[in-house]
């Protein structure tokens, strides 16, 4: 088969790049010939990967004329012109990937016979076996003659490997430039409608086209430093980028965009709202306390992927209809390895305290409160947490939509809290049947043993009242403040001095029916 193009059946780089988190939206020219296939009508092929639909997400254009109609069908290995040449690329390829596995493998028997030899050698010179004079002088001769040997190999090593490594390079150069290992191919029949130059047959022009493809992401990774001294969070996002088309995409137009492409346009339909009676729903703790449940602080491993760094480029951010942009330049995506670029660094100024939640745990978590004069968005990704230049944890799964951030950046074990429950310590009716009512009252203490003063949050969840017959009275020392769905207390803590709060919560209701507590 002979492409009506004119060159070898493989799959066109791009110009530009639109990634999105889940796929990415490729656009290419490419010079074609137009062949005349009938009447004002010219065709010409274009290839793309077999992945790759045209029903959805395709486009194409040719100056000075309109689309007929769009064909597709798989190259099978027989009808790929490159078929030959990438097989025997992929076969090289294996054959030096196994060469360098076996240069690996012969290093580790070498130096496993080294340390046998000397092993031996140790052992024949132990005092308590009493080696012979002729006994040491065998072990000595074997040394002498297997040691020099094994170094010898052992010192050829790096180059063969280094050579090696060099083919394995140069083979893969040469199939990404074949589009890769892959043997199947999406072949393209574009039908255009209109007439050419004087009627010329066949003619070159340059199509531009694009299309939807998988074999491409983006995810975000974030640092937050804190710097609780001069009252700061340093920020940096940077954009981690993978694409395995099988090609390196050179000096590509690349831009990034927080929108899954998921083609979706149209709401799902109300649903219908039905009012009944049932039993009481069973109790449910507050969402907030739900997430407040942290991934674990992690200080001996960073989670944030090593990639290459494209330091050149300065992304241009831009806030649009739906989602964000940015547009970051032409830059080099390596089909093998990530790519990282970084989209943002800032310092912004954050209210530092610990947060304290007595009912659910006794340590304090060293916070910052960052308040923002826009909202800032931030896709979902893995993030970090330094403080004191060390990490304090991470996170898998940070997002964030607001102007208003916590950021957790791990406990403190000089500071902490202590909640006892007075109603059972002292005795106190905890449930008074005649007047239905039902008491809480307890005494949070707060501690700090640093060196210095330090500012504590205390929070607790409020309770959600499930029946309007059921009246809360809430009598605290010093008074609670509410925020959402939970009361909180905010003290500055001297060094070796405390905060004490007595917390007293009545729940009354009318009727028979006893409360459910939840707590």
């Amino acid at each position: 088969m002979i492409p009506a193009n004119g060159h070898a059946a493989t799959v066109k780089a791009p110009y530009a790049v639109q990634i999105a988190p889940n796929m990415g939206e490729l656009k290419v020219k490419e010079k074609v010939r137009l062949q005349q296939v009938g009447p004002n009508l010219h065709s010409f092929n274009i290839y793309l990967p077999a992945s790759v639909s045209v029903q959805a997400g395709f486009t194409v254009s040719v100056s000075g004329f309109t689309l007929n109609s769009i064909g597709r069908k798989l190259m099978l290995p027989e009808d790929d012109p490159a078929a030959s040449a990438r097989g025997q690329l992929v076969n090289k390829l294996r054959e030096a990937r196994l060469e360098r596995s076996r240069l690996d493998g012969l290093e580790k028997s070498l130096n496993a016979r080294i340390a046998m030899w000397q092993n031996q050698a140790a052992q024949q010179s132990n005092l308590s076996n009493m080696p012979q004079a002729a006994d040491l002088e065998k072990v000595d001769a074997a040394l002498s003659a297997k040691l020099p040997e094994i170094y010898g190999q052992l010192a050829q090593l790096p180059a063969k490997k280094q050579k090696v490594d060099q083919l394995v390079a140069y083979l893969q150069n040469e199939l990404n430039a074949l589009g890769g290992e892959r043997v199947q191919l999406a072949e393209v029949t574009v039908t255009l409608a209109g007439t050419t130059p004087q009627g010329v047959n066949p003619v070159e022009v340059e199509a531009e086209y694009s299309y939807i493809s998988f074999n491409c992401a983006w995810w975000p990774s974030y640092s937050f430093e804190a710097d609780p001294a001069r009252g700061l969070v340093r920020f940096k996002q940077q954009a981690n980028i993978r694409q395995n088309s099988g090609q390196d995409w050179n000096n590509v137009q690349l831009s990034l965009s927080t929108k899954a492409m998921d083609f979706k346009t149209t709401p799902n339909n109300l649903h219908a709202w039905h009012l009944y009676r049932e039993a009481p729903p069973a109790p449910r703790s507050s969402k907030m306390y739900e997430m407040a449940a942290a991934e674990p602080m992690m200080d001996s491993e960073m989670v944030m992927e090593e990639v290459a760094q494209n330091t050149a480029v300065r992304p241009v951010s831009m806030e649009l209809a739906t989602h964000r942009e940015w547009s970051i330049g032409k830059v080099n995506l390596s089909s093998v390895n990530p790519a990282c670029i970084e989209l943002e660094q800032k310092n912004w100024k954050g209210d530092f305290f610990y947060t304290l939640r007595p009912s659910v745990e006794e340590y304090a978590y060293l916070t910052a409160l960052v308040e923002l004069d826009a909202p800032v968005e931030l896709p979902r990704g893995e993030a970090i947490f330094i403080v004191d230049n060390r990490l304090a944890g991470h996170s898998t799964g940070f997002s964030a939509n607001t102007n208003e951030l916590y950021l957790y950046f791990g406990k403190d074990d000089m500071v902490s809290v202590e909640m006892r429950d007075l109603v059972s310590m002292k005795g106190e009716e905890r449930f008074i049947l005649k007047t239905n009512t039902y008491n809480w009252h307890w005494e949070i203490t707060a501690k700090n043993m640093r060196n210095r003063n330090v500012k504590v949050r205390v929070e607790d969840p409020m309770p959600k009242i499930r029946d309007a017959s059921i009246k809360l009275k809430v009598d605290s020392t010093p008074k609670a403040q509410e925020k959402h769905d939970y009361y909180f207390w905010e003290k500055e803590i001297s060094s070796g001095g405390s905060f004490v709060i007595n917390h007293r919560i009545e729940a009354r209701a009318s009727g028979s029916e006893p409360i459910i507590p939840g707590r």
